[in-house]
């Protein structure tokens, strides 16, 4: 009799231990299902809204048109990428990108000159151009991401303040230079490896030409002092607008602090900017500058800051439409 009530309850056991299996796989399942469909439905609104908004486009390039032919649209550049904007005066077409629509969407439109045939039909190739048709593409993408350029110095490994920044003094900002290779580059992001001692100033990078005072190319967003890690940590610096910067050219990383460390304002410290100082191991294409402002710098020799640049990928998706716009004021 206990041999006969000892396997009646382990097969209860097993009972229980399939039960909860089955419930589990179930459970799973069903949560797998539920994202899916929540993935789908987001992809869903992502097209469209992509979809709304490359017909926005199609209708700034008509309003634009009908704001005058002669001075929005004959003087284009046919063939090349316009962004949509807006001003006080209603509708633009720009070549600087105004930054991502909703945080996502990136928009432009192509306007191209178009040809017709000995029937007076529009032609892909050959044909005689008519200067009062232009055809409009409008392109909305979404979903890509930036990823890490070959473009890099994560070395640093010291911490000490070489720069005293931000600098009540008004001695200025440090800075870092890096060349771009054989292939321009875009960039998203910059990450610098940083930390705080106290309660700093906010800061933002500026990424410059020519030098490490020259025309500012893009401007990051700006970083909380009070958010920076109080150890050595990578710190991200976003631009709202991708830069663009030519193949085999040198540029300029620049930390700037609000107030300006630039001139004596009250700006407050300590940031340390990490860093190695080595004549075998820094970054061959680069330069640290300790102090920069007003036309001047000083130059760190063997030194180089950590940097790591990202770059701006191919959208993964995205929607486009085309129409055919007509001089129809023949002005």
């Amino acid at each position: 009799m206990r041999i006969r009530k000892f396997q009646k309850n382990g097969f209860g056991l097993v009972e229980v231990v399939v039960g909860v299996s089955v419930a589990l796989i179930v459970f799973f399942s069903v949560g797998q299902v539920s994202l899916l469909a929540l993935k789908a439905s987001e992809e869903k609104e992502n097209r469209l809204r992509a979809l709304n908004l490359a017909e926005e486009g199609i209708e700034a390039v008509r309003n634009l048109r009908d704001a005058g032919w002669s001075s929005n649209i004959a003087n284009l550049n046919f063939g090349s990428k316009y962004y949509v904007a807006t001003s006080s005066s209603g509708w633009i077409l720009t070549s600087t990108n105004p930054g991502l629509i909703d945080g996502k969407f990136k928009r432009y439109v192509v306007v191209d000159s178009v040809s017709r045939d000995a029937n007076d039909d529009i032609t892909e190739s050959g044909g005689t151009d008519d200067p009062g048709t232009k055809k409009v593409t409008s392109v909305v993408s979404w979903g890509g991401s930036s990823k890490k350029s070959s473009i890099y110095f994560e070395d640093g490994t010291t911490d000490i303040n070489s720069t005293v920044f931000p600098s009540s003094a008004g001695w200025g900002d440090p800075a870092q230079s890096f060349t771009v290779g054989s292939n321009p580059i875009t960039v998203l992001k910059v990450d610098l490896l940083l930390k705080k001692t106290d309660n700093p100033s906010d800061i933002y990078l500026q990424i410059r030409s020519s030098n490490p005072d020259g025309p500012v190319l893009g401007t990051s967003q700006t970083v909380s002092g009070a958010n920076l890690p109080s150890s050595l940590g990578w710190v991200s610096f976003e631009f709202s607008s991708p830069v663009a910067l030519a193949a085999n050219t040198k540029y300029y990383l620049r930390l700037s602090s609000i107030p300006p460390s630039t001139y004596p304002a009250g700006a407050l410290g300590l940031i340390y900017w990490g860093y190695l100082s080595s004549k075998s191991n820094i970054y061959p294409s680069g330069e640290a500058y300790i102090y920069v402002k007003s036309g001047s710098w000083y130059t760190l020799n063997n030194y180089d800051f950590s940097f790591r640049i990202f770059e701006e990928t191919v959208p993964t998706k995205k929607v486009e439409l085309t129409t055919y716009i007509t001089n129809i004021l023949n002005d």
